[in-house]
């Protein structure tokens, strides 16, 4: 395999889960819309939580140097990366709010509005994720 196409795995692997993650918070929203669930909001939430946690952690492995990681969201006001990284957190704390309240009977925030963050980020992070390779 080419060195530079095993560079590329785990963002390609952070893509596919970015997409999957947004699908399926958007697929909870639209099922809720409809009234009809595929499963519990419980369940969307958690499968969402660990499906963008894993991307995230797997994106880590395409810097260079790790330690600084942090340095990603930095250019937030004129990078398409820093958005995408911090898009992807948010959608990542939508989930963990999510199941959370859920799980826990915690009732601060009320579904719907988590529902309704959680479908707008997941409508931004894909095009953070396409201008991220538009650029390229």
């Amino acid at each position: 395999m080419d060195k530079s196409f095993k560079d590329m795995i785990p963002l390609l692997l952070f893509t596919i889960g970015a997409g999957v993650a947004s699908a399926l918070m958007i697929g909870l929203v639209i099922s809720r819309w409809m009234g009809e669930e595929l499963m519990s909001m419980e369940n969307y939430f958690l499968w969402g939580f660990i499906i963008i946690t894993v991307g995230i952690l797997i994106s880590l492995f395409h810097l260079g140097k790790k330690q600084i990681f942090y340095r990603s969201i930095l250019g937030m006001t004129h990078s398409w990366l820093s958005m995408e990284v911090i898009a992807a957190s948010l959608l990542g704390g939508v989930y963990f709010v999510g199941y959370g309240s859920l799980k826990f009977d915690i009732k601060l925030i009320d579904p719907n509005i988590i529902l309704m963050i959680g479908g707008l980020v997941s409508l931004v992070l894909p095009l953070t994720v396409g201008m991220v390779y538009n650029l390229e």
